[in-house]
């Protein structure tokens, strides 16, 4: 698969655990990538390949290098890395931009965008909210976003800019779970009830598309909100950065080994897997290389269909019921639950 190379060009701190990096795409050419998009980094640690997706917090309509934003997690030594040890004009590998998680934008459309974030959910619905308010001069954007305090609200400058830049078009209604005493606006988490009023008190009459981003429980609560409101699933785009990988309910049935074939066009790999390993990583670990690209069950390069036994990818939200029932599987989250499976990936 063909790869990117990047060169740091600027890093700078958004909160007090997030950093911006800016990259410079060395080979030169033009990088073309859609709002909502990932890339995914490629890190080699002591002697160890990682794979690790960031959403870009750019648009190729309004910035002129890409950046992305990586929020420094507990435990996880690959964002400890990226953030500690890289510096201005490091280098870094990556697969080409990725991700359906993206607004259909048209400057003729006149829609009322609902971005509801959570955290670092905010990278993503960031670059959305930029690209929709230059490319869709009739939309108008309402972005709902919680945060810890006032210290942790990502891009926080640049939100306010961009109030000022089009305060016609954008209101932002911030949500903070524990702010100072000085914090005059809505405290506390998002709810079923705060949010369904605010849907009702910001509705235009116009067409509406909602997109969520957060983790799973944040995002449940957003989706059961904007349903309650007779909204449809069409209408409503949702991606976490940590997918669930597999349901409560069939991790008894997953956790003893399973054998997994894979026919890969010519060729055919056969293996078995260890407790609770996805498919992906069982391969891997044989050295067989089939596709992949995030890992993480995003972006469907790793997408197989399953022709015998049954696969089980949690709540992943990347395939729709319809895909599901024909049988796709991403192979990156994917794990048997019957004893044997047989996987076919074009």
């Amino acid at each position: 698969m063909d790869t990117l190379k990047f060169k740091i060009k600027d890093k700078f701190w958004e909160t007090p655990e997030a950093c911006s990096f800016v990259l410079e795409n060395v080979a030169g050419n033009t990088l073309f990538y859609k709002p909502g998009q990932f890339i995914t980094l490629i890190v080699n640690l002591d002697g160890k390949e990682y794979k690790r997706s960031y959403s870009l917090s750019s648009v190729a309509v309004k910035d002129k290098n890409p950046a992305i934003t990586i929020k420094k997690i507990k435990g996880g030594n690959i964002s400890s890395y990226l953030i500690e040890r890289l510096n201005i004009g490091d280098y870094l590998d990556a697969h080409y931009p990725a991700g359906m998680f993206v607004p259909d934008l048209h400057p003729a459309n006149a829609r009322q965008y609902f971005l509801f974030a959570a955290g670092s959910g905010i990278t993503p619905l960031f670059a959305m909210m930029k690209s929709i308010l230059v490319k869709e001069p009739k939309s108008f954007v309402n972005l709902v976003f919680s945060s810890r305090d006032e210290d942790h609200i990502i891009y926080n400058k640049q939100i306010i800019k961009l109030e000022f830049e089009f305060p016609e078009r954008l209101n932002v209604t911030h949500l903070l779970s524990n702010p100072s005493e000085a914090w005059q606006g809505f405290k506390g988490r998002a709810d079923h009830e705060l949010l369904e009023n605010l849907i009702s008190e910001l509705s235009l009459d116009i067409e509406k598309s909602f997109f969520i981003c957060g983790p799973k429980d944040y995002m449940e609560i957003a989706e059961a909100a904007i349903k309650s409101l007779g909204f449809a699933s069409e209408n409503i785009k949702k991606e976490s950065f940590k997918s669930e990988i597999i349901s409560n309910s069939k991790m008894n049935e997953a956790s003893s080994k399973k054998s997994v074939k894979i026919v890969y066009r010519k060729e055919v790999f056969e293996y078995e897997l260890e407790d609770n390993q996805t498919i992906l990583d069982g391969a891997l670990d044989h050295n067989y290389r089939i596709p992949y690209n995030c890992a993480s069950g995003v972006c469907t390069a790793c997408l197989g269909k399953c022709v015998e036994g049954e696969v089980d990818m949690g709540d992943s939200d990347a395939l729709s019921e319809n895909e599901k029932k024909m049988g796709l599987v991403l192979t990156c989250i994917g794990k048997p639950i019957t004893e044997k499976v047989v996987i076919q990936i074009d």
